[in-house]
């Protein structure tokens, strides 16, 4: 029984001795070739540019070189070097893959050009040597490049800050130097914003030199030689950043909501259409800019008034600001709502007025004193069971009880029961699904109530 278990456990043993081999390694026999006359590098990994800071290079031959036993190597037996150095340790991953493992402190750098050089002295297991001749590769690991932009402030109409997120830490005055603003043909410098910290890290915040004209377009772009702080290699980015639009004059623009059918309208200054507002669907006055609601309502006045003549109440306190929209980029044509707080009484002549300090986010009035006129429509017709279920009993004089607005009749339609199994043909009934017999409809004419 001894030979037996022995067997066993050696065989648990090697199956673990496996598993525990880098993922790196390809299946064995793989990439070979047992009648090549010469040992080759056939891959080195990784290779080319912008590679990721790995902690592992591997090489590859094209002949198993070692047999299965001792895969560790000291750097004396590893006719490879490296430049910038490194520190690691060399394992064979199988008879023919060979890789350099690094720890967690000694990992690639970023924005690194790593110089690799094979001396021609590894000899296969079946004694064939490499040609003659240093093998020389090389490979860049990430370069500094830009993840993603943010708007975080604007200055004034035409006077954004900009956050940049980037891949590594960077110079953050090699990143002023190779972005650029473009508006009506002419390059504007950029700069860092004066509030950014000084601890940039992979972030920094930029800005125009100077304000950009109002209502044009903005095109940022990078150029080439962005420098990394945690390597000599300088970025390749050559691209356009991010496009948007200044801010324009500040304008009134009309009143957008949903008529009583429930189809979205929209009533500009000087229209001569004849629109009827949905008094409960909520209405938005239309600005070309972000007005800070919140301070700025009480400059807007609805007569009738929205507080109902309360003089302890602001219908506009709990109204959201507009300094929402300082952190987002503006695009040409964007309209800048404002909601009206407070439901609108049906069929009602609204007028519209501002004071002359009314002012957008920017603290600039309006060309012209605001008054505008707004129409309301009739409440849209409803009805309301008070009751899910309603027992109507016969021979007794039982009700169900229906709220209703703007009702001229109501139809009710009817099946009769003549067993407990009809029961499950309730569902089709509440969809009014089904044949009905015009004995089966009770038309009901309601007493005028309007807009309640």
């Amino acid at each position: 029984m001894m030979p037996k278990i022995l067997s066993r456990g050696m065989g648990i043993g090697l199956i673990l001795s496996l598993l525990s081999l880098p993922c790196a390694a390809d299946p064995p026999g793989a990439g070979l070739n047992k009648n090549a006359d010469t040992l080759k590098i056939v891959r080195i990994t990784p290779t080319g540019q912008d590679v990721p800071a790995e902690r592992q290079i591997v090489f590859k031959f094209n002949l198993p070189v070692v047999p299965v036993g001792r895969m560790e190597r000291t750097p004396e037996e590893v006719p490879i070097t490296i430049q910038p150095a490194l520190e690691g340790q060399w394992r064979w991953l199988d008879t023919s893959t060979l890789a350099l493992q690094l720890g967690e402190k000694e990992k690639l750098k970023p924005a690194t050009r790593y110089t690799i050089r094979v001396e021609p002295k590894f000899v296969s297991q079946s004694g064939k040597p490499m040609p003659a001749g240093t093998i020389q590769d090389f490979f860049i690991t990430l370069r500094p490049r830009i993840e993603y932009t943010h708007f975080t402030n604007w200055k004034s109409p035409g006077w954004p800050v900009i956050g940049m997120s980037f891949n590594q830490k960077v110079d953050p005055q090699s990143v002023i130097k190779h972005l650029q603003f473009t508006a009506s043909g002419k390059r504007v410098a950029a700069v860092l914003d004066e509030k950014a910290s000084a601890d940039y890290g992979t972030a920094v915040n930029i800005a125009p030199v100077r304000e950009l004209p109002i209502d044009t377009e903005v095109i940022l772009t990078v150029t080439p030689g962005i420098a990394s702080l945690e390597g000599p290699e300088l970025g390749v980015e050559s691209r356009t950043v991010v496009v948007f639009n200044t801010f324009p004059e500040f304008q009134f623009l009309g009143i957008q909501g949903f008529d009583i059918n429930g189809k979205q309208i929209k009533l500009r200054p000087g229209s001569s259409e004849d629109l009827r507002f949905q008094p409960l669907a909520g209405a938005q006055l239309l600005f070309s800019t972000p007005v800070p609601a919140r301070s700025e309502g009480p400059k807007l006045r609805f007569t009738p008034d929205l507080a109902g003549g309360r003089s302890d109440y602001d219908p506009w306190a709990d109204v959201s600001q507009g300094e929402y929209y300082l952190r987002q980029p503006h695009k040409l044509g964007t309209e800048y709502p404002v909601a009206v707080p407070e439901a609108l009484k049906a069929f009602h002549d609204y007028q519209l007025t501002g004071r002359p300090d009314f002012q957008d986010i920017f603290g600039r009035r309006l060309a012209r004193p605001l008054k505008f006129a707004l129409k309301t429509s009739h409440r849209p017709p409803e009805l309301f069971l008070k009751n899910e279920i309603s027992v109507l009993e016969k021979n007794e004089q039982t009700h169900v009880p229906l709220v209703i607005t703007n009702l001229n009749r109501i139809t009710a339609r009817y099946r009769l029961l003549q067993n407990p199994a009809d029961y499950w043909t309730l569902h089709d009934l509440a969809d009014c699904h089904g044949t009905f017999n015009p004995n089966q409809e009770h038309v009901i004419k309601t007493e005028p109530v309007q807009d309640v």
